[in-house]
């Protein structure tokens, strides 16, 4: 497990964990980084120290960012953008970011995939809280650890994982939907979602398959529902489920 801390003061963020884990993000942090500087789309926070026999990441703390989440009922023009270039940078980390084979974690030693699916490192936790924007709405990207997927460590695999975990977060988020609300919410999180996708294809000029869409969304629902169902019933099928409904409808309309 992977604790983290702010010193605001020193203007650091300091994170403890497994060695191997904090190593792995550590050296896949100071890549993106690196990544970020030649292409100018993004900005991640530039690592200070690793120690990777005692399990320490040191990386600087960028101040005045929010995540993404809070403009998903205000500012559309700017949350629209924000997206656009989400989807743009996605296509860059998938394209240049790279690492070492030794340091790969496959998704297929854990999931089925299919062979013909491109692959790539992965951010993992790609969503509307690990993204953020500063006063001057520049894209910043947080978390570049390894992906917990249902208790497994993960950080390369098919490229639709970060995809759709983006596209989940996007109609899964709050405010949520009612019955009142839900085709207005579907529609608006619709447009985000369709420009999120359109702008990753046109930059990794990458064309996604809808086998692979339907495969992998329905997996990420499965595998997040089932998650929040198990911590917090009550607040699932009161508040969730009607978000995580159209996210579903999303998936199935893009998969006919």
């Amino acid at each position: 497990m992977t604790n983290k801390s702010i010193d605001i003061k020193n203007k650091i963020i300091v994170k403890t964990g497994l060695p191997k884990e904090i190593s792995l993000e550590g050296i896949k942090t100071e890549k993106a980084y690196q990544l970020s500087r030649e292409c100018g789309m993004f900005k991640i926070p530039k690592t200070i120290l690793i120690d990777k026999e005692k399990g320490i990441l040191i990386t600087t703390y960028i101040k005045n960012i929010k995540p993404l989440s809070n403009l998903l009922n205000s500012k559309q023009g700017e949350m629209e953008k924000l997206i656009k270039m989400a989807g743009r940078s996605l296509g860059v980390i998938h394209k240049n970011l790279t690492l070492s084979s030794k340091n790969a974690i496959e998704f297929s030693n854990f999931f089925d995939t299919d062979k013909e699916d491109p692959c790539a490192f992965l951010h993992g936790d790609f969503n509307l809280n690990n993204l953020q924007y500063d006063l001057s709405y520049n894209l910043i990207i947080l978390d570049w650890d390894i992906t917990p997927v249902v208790g497994q460590g993960i950080n390369h695999g098919p490229i639709y994982w970060d995809i759709f975990c983006f596209v989940n977060a996007i109609f899964v988020s709050p405010p949520y939907s009612n019955i009142f609300s839900k085709r207005r919410h579907y529609l608006k999180r619709k447009k985000m979602a369709d420009l999120f996708i359109s702008s990753y294809e046109q930059n990794s000029k990458t064309k996604l398959k809808k086998s692979s869409i339907k495969k992998y969304a329905d997996m990420i629902n499965s595998i997040f529902s089932n998650q929040s169902r198990s911590k917090h019933k009550l607040h699932y099928h009161l508040l969730e489920e009607s978000n995580r409904e159209n996210f579903k409808k999303y998936f199935t309309e893009l998969t006919k």
